[in-house]
């Protein structure tokens, strides 16, 4: 495992399995194994079964809700780490919990989890970044500008809490603040979504010229998109 040879290991373990089938460590590590090999169900039941062994294994519940969150069950990520959360109360889980219902779209429920999550972890930027999306989907573009500035605050070279203030402000029609932010995200990393979102902007206030440049760098870098060539 620390080799991060994977195949090897998951021979071991399931070797180690038949032998000791209560060992809830060596479940653990054989689920890992699966994980890293991409065998997502069995890793999923290989989990489990450390949690059936063993209830207060708390980073078995970690791994398995990322595992669930992976392959798409929401509903099931949800109810472990609601039990997790009555064994310790971690922020993770609160995380975990909002996170899953933000992908169900159910942003009422995850804004309740991810700012709970954040009252304990007030640093943590995956909470941050998550909220502030929670607040835009939920119309608070001005709740969301000021979790995505904290976000910066943290880390001043996070190119995505640029360019998620960049789309508060042009959801606001605030053009020219969209533009600043485009740039500082531009300025960290070159990305498709970054130039169309600072071309949209430029046009918006009537930079024609500089749109026209953003929209021959796209069209150069994505030459399939014929939405570019049009604008």
């Amino acid at each position: 495992v620390n080799l991060e040879l994977w195949q090897n290991a998951k021979k071991v373990f399931e070797s180690v399995i038949k032998y000791s089938s209560s060992d809830a460590t060596s479940w653990f590590y054989l689920a890992k194994c699966y994980e890293k090999l991409g065998d997502f169900v069995s890793s999923k039941n290989a989990y489990i079964t450390v949690i059936k062994l063993r209830s207060e294994y708390l980073e078995a519940y970690k791994t398995l809700c990322v595992v669930l969150m992976k392959t798409n069950d929401t509903t099931t990520a949800i109810e472990y780490a609601k039990n997790a959360k009555e064994i310790d109360d971690d922020f993770i889980f609160d995380f975990i919990i909002g996170t899953a219902y933000m992908k169900e779209k159910e942003f009422e429920k995850a804004l309740a989890y991810l700012e709970e999550a954040l009252k304990k972890e007030p640093e943590n930027l995956g909470s941050l970044n998550s909220l502030g999306t929670c607040y835009m989907a939920t119309g608070k573009t001005e709740e969301a500008i000021s979790t995505y500035e904290k976000a910066l605050e943290i880390n001043p070279r996070a190119p995505m809490a640029y360019y998620n203030i960049g789309s508060a402000y042009q959801i606001k029609q605030e053009h020219e603040k969209a533009i600043k932010y485009f740039r500082q995200a531009l300025e960290i990393v070159e990305d498709e979504s970054f130039l169309a979102a600072l071309a949209m902007s430029e046009v918006k206030v009537k930079n024609y010229e500089e749109a026209l440049k953003l929209y021959k760098q796209l069209a150069v870098m994505c030459p399939s998109k014929e939405s570019y060539k049009y604008n």
